[in-house]
């Protein structure tokens, strides 16, 4: 490994090279190494070092997101209902059934399966069931739900004018993390299961209030995610090749992003329930959503369906709580400094055990802002009128925090936690990019609590992942 790291720096383009490649090929064993050789003294290992880290801990950070969760089916001559509930139970999914529940409960289902990724089982399950996802099934409106309906396509009708739609609104509003099925027949869509994430075209009754534009076509892509995986939502979608029935390679028209609006917004007194929108998109929806419009240009010959589609997208997603700063030996690391992901670093300035045998740390840490507001759909700043901005700094005067939030946790060498009782925030700054802030905390011992061995800092991280995908036979209106 050293002789790898050394050859970052090589005076040969190509030796750099092959020593890049091979430390990318052996990916997590690896990071320790280049996470030291990210403060070399060269430079150009330095810059080798950081991008290989990015690359291969965004790689690892996918894998484990992506991991689907398996269940296991085994229905006997059960009523639909039950079954439902029971797939609900074992997969910690919300899925409801609505529409005439008596039918369904006279109905039974007999279904064994071998232990298999979620998605799978659930559409193999709604096939036996007889049931379907109600957004799949095309909407009927009866003369007073139409006639409720006027001002909402009236609205869509001036998105639509302005070559505006807004391409993440969906029916029944926006996904949140639950299913609903009724009594029908599931279709049989273009389909894409990576993992946790199911990516699939919709059929076009999907798209009610979608112009057609020129030169153009395309379809919606729908992205579920599992509920656990903490989806923040899609960024973005890359078409790498699309090849239609006449063997045409079709090209993305654009990024499938919101338009954009320019300059500064400022939001104040929003009434509850009210959206703003700007250029025809709702802010307030942003990436919540999962519908995503893939936009295609037409060739010389109409292009009936897509035969072969491969991309990726690019989503936002946080992840379950880590470790992410460690620092052994607590007691004698004032003044050391301990980087963990992302540009978060913890320093320690104080750490004593009192003659009580509590234990007083004091540490300051600078963490990138992640978790702040986002308005998307946006280019420009966002100024909240309930706080006050000065230099382009968040002013906040010192306050008591709740001891559970700070994220920090001491333990013994068998890993007992402390009990921590007290935490203060002396103080705090924020630039726009990193929030820094100086935090005193006071833990107790437990009965029987070994000496402090470890300062950890354990949190969520916000991660972008690549997710690919291949989707056959899609039909182009």
């Amino acid at each position: 490994m050293p002789e790898l790291i050394s050859r970052l720096g090589s005076a040969r383009f190509a030796e750099r090279e092959d020593s890049t490649r091979a430390l990318d090929e052996i990916g997590a064993d690896a990071l320790d190494a280049l996470h030291k050789a990210t403060r070399s003294d060269d430079a150009e290992i330095r810059r080798r070092a950081a991008v290989l880290v990015q690359r291969i801990e965004k790689r690892l950070d996918t894998e484990r997101i992506l991991a689907p969760q398996h269940v296991q089916l085994n229905f006997k001559d059960i009523p639909v209902t039950r079954a439902v509930s029971e797939l609900a139970s074992k997969a910690q999914f919300p899925i409801h059934v609505e529409g005439d529940l008596s039918r369904l409960r006279n109905r039974t289902i007999t279904l064994e399966t071998a232990n298999m990724p979620f998605w799978q089982a659930y559409e193999l399950f709604c096939q036996r069931a007889g049931l379907v996802e109600k957004n799949l099934v095309p909407f009927q409106p009866t003369a007073a739900a139409a006639a409720s309906d006027r001002d909402r396509r009236r609205l869509e009708e001036e998105m639509v004018r302005r070559s505006a739609l807004n391409p993440y609104g969906m029916p029944g509003g926006p996904y949140d993390n639950r299913l609903v099925v009724v009594e029908g027949k599931m279709p049989t869509l273009p389909t894409h299961f990576a993992g946790a994430v199911r990516i699939r075209a919709l059929p076009r009754h999907m798209l009610p209030g979608q112009g057609k534009v020129a030169g153009e076509t395309g379809f919606t892509l729908e992205v579920s995610p599992e509920p656990r995986m903490q989806w923040q939502g899609v960024l973005n979608v890359n078409v790498d090749r699309a090849i239609d029935n006449h063997g045409q390679t079709l090209t993305c028209q654009a990024t499938t992003q919101p338009a954009m609006a320019t300059g500064d917004l400022i939001a104040q007194g929003i009434a509850p329930n009210g959206i703003v929108i700007i250029n025809g998109y709702p802010v307030n929806q942003g990436m919540s959503q999962r519908l995503v419009p893939v936009r295609l240009k037409s060739e010389k010959e109409p292009s009936r369906a897509v035969k072969e589609l491969r991309g990726r997208i690019t989503a936002q997603v946080q992840t379950a709580p880590q470790a992410l700063v460690t620092i052994d030996n607590v007691l004698k690391s004032v003044d050391k400094s301990v980087d963990g992901p992302d540009g978060l670093t913890v320093k320690v300035l104080k750490a004593e055990k009192q003659a009580s045998g509590a234990v007083s740390i004091k540490v300051q840490m600078d963490m990138p802002n992640q978790g702040g507001m986002n308005v998307w759909g946006v280019n420009g700043r966002v100024f909240i009128k309930r706080r006050m901005i000065v230099n382009g700094n968040v002013v906040v005067s010192s306050e008591l925090m709740d001891g559970g939030n700070s994220g920090l946790m001491l333990v013994d060498a068998k890993g007992k936690n402390f009990r921590l009782t007290n935490t203060q925030q002396e103080a705090m700054n924020f630039n726009g990019n990193t929030f820094q802030q100086n935090l005193a905390l006071t833990f107790q011992p437990q009965a029987g609590q070994a000496e402090p061995a470890q300062l950890l800092y354990k949190g969520p991280r916000t991660v972008i992942i690549d997710v690919p995908f291949v989707l056959k036979d899609v039909p182009l209106p």
